[in-house]
């Protein structure tokens, strides 16, 4: 009886299943190759090295109804009938030589990647030029494993892309393997190519609930403190060049009437009382463990207006306050013994960082 429910046949839906691990399987293993084959850059030129080109479902549907044409009019010596078959493979090698000239001369850039947290989508832009004097419709991009997106670049005319995925762990990563493909003309065949870029960028650990800040985490200032620049603060204390993102309230347009350039007013106070997110605060945990609890303490302090500092083993950054010093943080936080990290796994570029 047993050996009657272990001959059990498959379902249809545990055969479509059974089908699909197969494809994804093959999939796989055709990403790995590309993996392997393709070296990292931060700029890529399609040509003829580096792109591919198969049939696709309608088009090996073509070719046997070529074959059963060719059969039909071979046998029953029907011209007709064999002009019709060789008329449809003249399509479709014209259809070969218009597919590879629809990505052939293309240009990808990296322009940059996003930062962010651990399970954030993080925007990668791109930059899309054509060479020559003609467009290139139909271009589709998609990492690994997601829904295409389809995009027209127009005759010297830089197209500028943003696509995102999802950050898969803390600390320095790059994009996974990314899919430029095109079906131009007629969908007859599919012409495509990975690229792996070389650019990385920082992710920082995903805060957790760490509940209040602890009460050792508040020393008193000395009477002979060292001024703390802040935004909010009265007391100026001079000026400094202007920086992408610096509010525009402080800006200095006296200089600027004068001709002296841009400049910002600072201003500065004393802080008689500093908050410090200590790692030796949460004693009993592991590395990321700490460090998440940490990063929710750090985006709270980060919200007000009192001056916090940060110990790690090893790193001591002073208390202030500003998205300089929240992004500087932030960086360390990534960074803290990024390089005992365990390297990620191949599949992650081959699923899109899923």
């Amino acid at each position: 009886m047993a050996e009657q429910q272990n001959k059990r046949p498959l379902s249809k839906a545990q055969e479509n299943k059974l089908g699909q691990g197969w494809v994804a399987n093959f999939r796989r293993r055709i990403r790995r190759w590309a993996l392997k084959r393709r070296r990292a850059q931060s700029a890529f030129i399609l040509d003829r090295n580096n792109l591919f080109i198969f049939p696709t479902g309608s088009g090996f549907s073509l070719l046997l109804v070529m074959l059963l044409m060719w059969l039909l009019g071979t046998n029953y010596d029907n011209n007709l009938i064999l002009a019709l078959a060789f008329l449809l493979g003249s399509i479709l090698i014209t259809c070969i030589l218009h597919t590879h000239a629809s990505l052939a001369g293309l240009k990808i850039e990296l322009m940059q990647i996003q930062e962010g947290f651990v399970g954030d989508e993080l925007q990668v832009n791109l930059r899309l030029s054509g060479q020559g004097k003609r467009d290139y419709p139909d271009v589709r991009l998609f990492w690994a494993g997601q829904f295409p997106k389809a995009v027209h670049i127009e005759e010297q005319e830089p197209l500028r892309l943003s696509l995102s995925f999802t950050a898969p762990r803390r600390g320095s990563i790059s994009p996974p393997l990314l899919c430029i493909e095109s079906r131009f003309p007629l969908g007859l065949l599919r012409c495509w190519t990975w690229l792996r870029f070389d650019g990385e960028t920082l992710v920082y650990p995903k805060p957790v609930d760490a509940g209040p800040l602890p009460a050792s985490a508040s020393s008193e200032g000395s009477g002979d403190s060292e001024p703390v620049l802040l935004e909010g603060a009265e007391d100026f204390s001079g000026f400094h060049s202007y920086r992408d993102g610096e509010s525009l309230r402080h800006i200095s347009w006296k200089h600027y009437a004068q001709g002296k350039g841009l400049f910002v007013k600072d201003f500065q106070a004393y802080a008689d009382e500093q908050l410090w997110i200590d790692w030796d605060a949460l004693p009993g945990m592991d590395r990321e463990a700490r460090l998440q609890r940490l990063c929710d303490w750090l985006l709270h302090l980060a919200d007000g207006i009192q001056p916090f500092g940060m110990r790690l083993p090893g790193i001591e950054i002073a208390p202030n306050i500003g998205p300089e010093h929240r992004l500087h943080c932030l960086r360390c936080l990534a960074s803290f013994e990024a390089h005992q990290l365990a390297a990620i796994d191949v599949d992650y570029y081959l699923e899109g960082g899923a």
